[in-house]
């Protein structure tokens, strides 16, 4: 194992150093200033990088010398990348198969061992919303099949390349691939065919069935055990990934399994890297994390030899039980064959074959996380405390103020001082990079008024009144240079009472009651003046995702679905904006006037007038500005995370 040092991003603090090859001695970094310093005994570098783990991520740093000089400091500056384990492949898939009693009741196995045989057709029914199975086509984005129908609330029977992105099947031109008949101690590439999202995923709704291809290194060990870098020349998606035949005794009662493991890398590899940098050195393969870890990035599996029903459904297997593993897909070659995933302890093969006869186990996979990122998923759930702590809480007297000048000298996305932060969790996972949102961000939770008439599309004080065609200009998703997200979308307004109004919000057109795109979410306006959670006043915004292909409607009429409370039962989630009001400059927490929401943005409209957004109990957005001199003091923050 390369020397390893375990660091907590929250508190700096810093546990012993291990790894075989040197001794690391690690010295507590700042924890404002994520800083590593190691005392390193005398020696040859051993490789061309140290690998120090941190809670929220792997960080390579490079090796700066040829020698370590004895007890002598090297200062490393770190650059924290923070590995999203919803970007490992494997992630999506369940931990354990699916029993079920052959009546009514269906349930997550407890151990990987279990697993109710199903028919392709009785799999189809209970987890998935195919409406006409047979005219899936095996290469075509239609093989996601989703929705109410499937039994188990978020998760699916997988595609095939939603089952090739964890196990290889077939090369770009088609061809099946078999990783395991490459000879013992070879190595080889392959240009591997996978759908880049990962499961079902809103953001491949609209597209017209295209695939991502990339390249993959693999070198196999032994008989039973091949490793592989996969999804190379992505930065994102590189992963390091095990594959292990486990023969056990070959019996229902010990059947055999296929172990998989998969690490992301937090680095872009070429194939040519991966031969660099692993070959076939058996130990820098093994200095990989394998096992289950969300903050390395890594994820295990485990698929056990249960063998098949020659026909039907049932409790039981009759057929290679204890050897070989079938596992369904929910895509179709023919009218007459279905894809499934299968493998073999003791033919030594791992692959894709087709059947419509046979019953089979089902793994199933994970709809994707949220859907898809929606501009809420970015929102921090509190206001900034000070200027490098987030509020426990969103009561009034929580909230920081600060100038436009110090909460744009802090947190502007070019050279901000204090984007670094403590991870806080929102409803996209947890992030450490944050930043002021521009006035477009922004915007796409806390609608702008009109841009010509400034009058509010959010008001409190009017009923009955539906505003639609409405166009925004919205953007989302910092990734560091630009918006993952930047265009006008279209939106439809009712405001129903004095304290809470809806929308129809990031449609693809002004089509009334239509133009859904795989954006469209419906939301819940609140102005509430005694929030449970502080007994302040505060602005609530719930949301449910829709997506294009929604029925779902907003409306003055009898077929009005959104603006219907008892459609808000349940929601998707919910951002709540305390009424911090503002000061005469910055100041610590505690200092609220309780006079309105006032909301730094980062956009400037000149030198000295600053976009903010702004709420109180009559209207959301101001009906005669969204500007601000930068005299008139401190505003509340709420930071937005960067897209990871």
């Amino acid at each position: 194992m390369l020397p390893t040092v375990d660091l907590s991003l929250a508190d700096g603090t810093t546990n012993a150093a291990h790894g075989t090859r040197i001794t690391v001695t690690p010295l507590k970094p700042s924890a404002s200033s994520p800083t590593f310093e190691a005392v390193i005994p005398a020696q040859a570098r051993p490789d061309n990088f140290i690998v120090v783990r941190l809670d929220g991520g792997v960080v390579n740093v490079d090796a700066q010398v040829s020698e370590f000089d004895a007890n002598t400091r090297y200062p490393y500056n770190l650059d924290i990348t923070y590995r999203d384990v919803r970007k490992n492949p494997l992630w999506y898939v369940a931990e354990y198969n699916v029993n079920y009693d052959g009546s009514s009741t269906y349930s997550w196995a407890t151990t990987p061992d279990e697993g109710y045989y199903f028919s392709w057709s009785d799999a189809m029914k209970a987890f998935t919303t195919a409406a006409n199975a047979s005219a899936a086509s095996p290469t075509s984005i239609s093989n996601y099949y989703l929705g109410t129908g499937c039994k188990f609330a978020g998760w699916h029977l997988p595609t095939l390349y939603e089952y090739n992105s964890i196990v290889p099947g077939r090369n770009s031109a088609g061809s099946s691939i078999n990783v395991l008949s490459m000879a013992t101690s070879s190595v080889t590439t392959y240009s591997e065919t996978a759908y880049l999202s990962f499961g079902y995923n809103q953001e491949t709704m609209g597209a017209s069935g295209t695939y991502m291809t990339e390249n993959s290194y693999w070198y196999k060990k032994s008989t039973n055990v091949i490793y592989a870098i996969r999804y190379c020349g992505s930065a994102d998606y590189c992963s390091a990934w095990k594959y292990e035949l486990v023969t056990n005794s070959g019996n229902a009662a010990n059947p055999g399994m296929l172990i998989i493991s998969a690490t992301l890398l937090g680095r872009s590899l070429s194939t040519s890297d991966a031969a660099t940098q692993f070959g076939t050195d058996n130990d820098k393969w093994e200095s990989v994390y394998w096992g289950n870890n969300d903050s390395y990035g890594a994820v295990q599996r485990i698929f056990c030899c249960l063998g098949n029903r020659s026909s039907g459904s049932g409790t039981t297997g009759n057929d290679r039980v204890g050897t070989t593993g079938f596992y369904w897909t929910s895509t179709q070659n023919s009218s007459s064959l279905c894809y499934h995933g299968w493998f073999s302890t003791s033919d030594k093969q791992i692959g894709i074959g087709g059947s419509t006869v046979l019953g089979a186990p089902i793994r199933l996979f994970r709809d994707g996380y949220n859907k898809l990122i929606l501009p809420m998923d970015y929102v921090a759930t509190t206001n900034m405390y000070n200027s490098t702590t987030f509020a426990s809480n969103n009561k009034m007297n929580t909230s920081c103020f600060m100038t436009w000048a110090t909460a744009y000298g802090y947190y502007n996305t070019t050279n901000g001082t204090q984007r670094t932060l403590t991870g806080r969790t929102c409803t996209g996972g947890t992030y450490y990079r944050w930043h002021l949102p521009t006035f477009p961000e922004a915007s796409a939770i806390v609608p702008a008024p009109n841009t010509s008439t400034k009058t509010s599309f959010v008001r409190f004080d009017q009923t009955n009144l539906l505003n639609s065609g409405l166009s925004e200009a919205l953007e989302w998703g910092w990734n560091g240079s630009s918006y993952n997200v930047s265009k006008t979308f279209y939106a439809e307004y009712k405001n129903i009472s004095t304290n809470h109004s809806y929308a129809v919000r990031y449609k693809d057109s002004d089509t009334p009651k239509g133009g859904y795109g795989k954006y469209t979410t419906a939301f819940r306006y609140e102005f509430n003046l005694n929030y449970p959670e502080s007994g302040d006043e505060v602005l609530i915004i719930r949301w449910k995702y829709l997506g294009p292909n929604s029925t779902d409607i907003l409306s003055n009429g009898s077929d009005d679905v959104i603006g219907n409370e008892a459609y808000w039962t349940t929601y998707d989630g919910e951002i709540v904006l305390p009424r911090a009001g503002y000061t005469g400059g910055n100041a610590s927490a505690g200092g609220a006037t309780g006079i309105n929401g006032h909301y730094w943005t980062s956009s400037s409209y000149n030198d000295d007038q600053k976009y903010l957004y702004y709420f109180n109990q009559n209207y959301v957005g101001e009906n005669n500005s969204t500007t601000r001199s930068t005299s008139n003091g401190g505003m509340a923050i709420r930071l937005y995370a960067d897209a990871e």
